[in-house]
């Protein structure tokens, strides 16, 4: 039986492979300076994608391996849909739905 952070795990390996698959994955990494915005999904210095990649994956991660609480719900879909339009970005947001499901899941 898996948990709550297994499959976490596993629809973050999923995004990620998707994003890769799309190559929205970036092979550099953004400034600190960019990683430290305050504005919701850092828009004013990632894309969503680079979003995606450089805190969102690696902060769930972290919660995952640490042993940190998760948050009690999720609700990047929203962004996702607004973002990933194409037919082919399907995977994308079918990825970040499971992590929305598997987050809001856990806090009944």
């Amino acid at each position: 039986m898996y948990d709550q952070k297994q499959l976490l795990r596993h629809a973050l390996e999923s995004l990620q492979s998707a994003l890769i698959a799309r190559q929205y994955w970036a092979t550099m990494a953004p400034t600190p300076e960019a990683l430290a915005s305050a504005a919701p999904f850092c828009v004013d210095t990632l894309s969503f994608p680079e979003w995606l990649q450089f805190v969102c994956i690696p902060r769930f991660r972290a919660l995952c391996d640490g042993g940190g609480a998760l948050p009690a719900n999720s609700n990047i879909s929203a962004m996702a849909e607004y973002y990933f339009k194409t037919p082919e970005d399907q995977p994308i947001r079918a990825a970040i739905a499971r992590i929305d499901a598997l987050l809001s899941a856990g806090s009944n």
